[in-house]
């Protein structure tokens, strides 16, 4: 079913791009069709741990190549104030979902404000002064950071911009919340912050963890833009989303707390190929969780830290309005092993 589902978005998106309607199918006034395809994946070791610092322990059958292909169809209505959407999201490797289904209302006064299964505002904003291609992305996506059922009001103008989003969990209770603001204090300059408050049920897991972030992103010439990004991130004793093992020592821990911090900068080498670098240094602190000895509960816990330094370079090259190849590479002594990751990518 999943390559059934696959296969259609495919054939969608192939029959969109000989299409010769606008945007990839306006089917009415008020009614638009659109669809995106990737094709690519991450080359390394036999987990995901070395990829993304937030997401540990996927494991893959494949020790070389982890498949990031996926497919997409979105439906959206807007007729004057009023707007929504259903979008249907294909993987080879997991089962197809709906992965948006909202309406909203977008006043006059620069507000906005909508409901359903969201792009939540931290999902969608939340990675200020991070320039890599790829790898990076400063956002801590756990289960209040993605796509959620829940409810986003938005304000935006020329200058600034501030948006916060409550949050359902699996079992209907609201203690989940995040947002961002931001604002251009003068041209080609932004400065942001993001926050996640996590506290509650998602996919069957208790999530407990927040995270907060501050960027700034500069275009310093017409060709070079340059960004800096600070984040902190803090796992709970009662999280159980993520198998937080990042250090070199291996334990049962009780909580995690990670400072990273990020520098990165893009440079247009020619008109369509534009090509990345990062420099990060990631800082743990993992709390050892009680233990039991002869049937004894300990609670002399130990905390022990780790940190290092990671680097990453990447480009991407604009094909077209509605193609882009993309690669990156990351290394360092704040992951296991080096990573890399290639994509071609469908817009339509």
């Amino acid at each position: 079913m999943k390559k059934q589902l696959l296969a259609t978005a495919v054939t969608a998106v192939l029959a969109m791009g000989t299409s010769t309607i606008a945007n990839a199918g306006n089917i009415t006034d008020k009614v638009s069709l659109g669809a995106f395809m990737e094709v690519g994946g991450y080359i390394g070791g036999d987990t995901r741990q070395s990829i993304d610092a937030y997401h540990f322990n996927e494991k893959s059958d494949e020790a070389t190549y982890h498949t990031d292909t996926a497919g997409s169809i979105r439906v959206k209505y807007k007729d004057g104030q009023v707007f929504g959407g259903i979008e249907v999201d294909a993987y080879m490797n997991k089962d197809a979902n709906l992965d948006k289904a909202f309406v909203g209302l977008k006043f006059e006064n620069g507000v906005t404000v909508k409901g359903g299964l969201i792009d939540s505002v931290f999902d969608a904003r939340s990675s200020y002064g991070d320039l890599a291609v790829e790898f990076g992305k400063g956002a801590v996506e756990t289960g209040a950071g993605g796509d959620v059922n829940g409810i986003t009001a938005e304000y935006k103008n020329d200058k600034l911009y501030a948006g916060v989003t409550a949050i359902h969990d699996s079992n209907s209770q609201t203690g989940s919340f995040n947002g961002a603001v931001d604002f251009k204090p003068m041209e080609g300059l932004l400065i942001g912050a993001g926050f996640l408050r996590t506290d509650g049920t998602f996919w069957g897991k208790v999530n407990d963890s927040y995270s907060w972030n501050i960027g700034a992103e500069y275009q310093a010439t017409e060709k070079l833009k340059i960004g800096a990004l600070y984040n902190q991130y803090r796992v709970n004793e009662n999280d159980e989303s993520v198998d937080l093992n990042a250090s070199s020592a291996s334990f049962n821990r009780n909580s995690v707390d990670m400072d990273q911090w990020e520098i990165s900068a893009r440079y247009k080498l020619v008109e369509k190929l534009t090509v990345a670098a990062q420099v990060s240094s990631r800082d743990y602190t993992l709390e050892d969780a009680d233990y039991t000895v002869d049937g004894e509960t300990h609670n002399d816990a130990n905390t022990l830290s780790d940190a290092g330094m990671f680097y990453g370079f990447g480009a991407f090259y604009d094909y077209s309005k509605n193609t882009r190849f993309s690669a990156d590479y990351q290394y360092g002594t704040a992951l296991n092993e080096s990573m890399g990751y290639i994509k071609a990518a469908f817009y339509f």
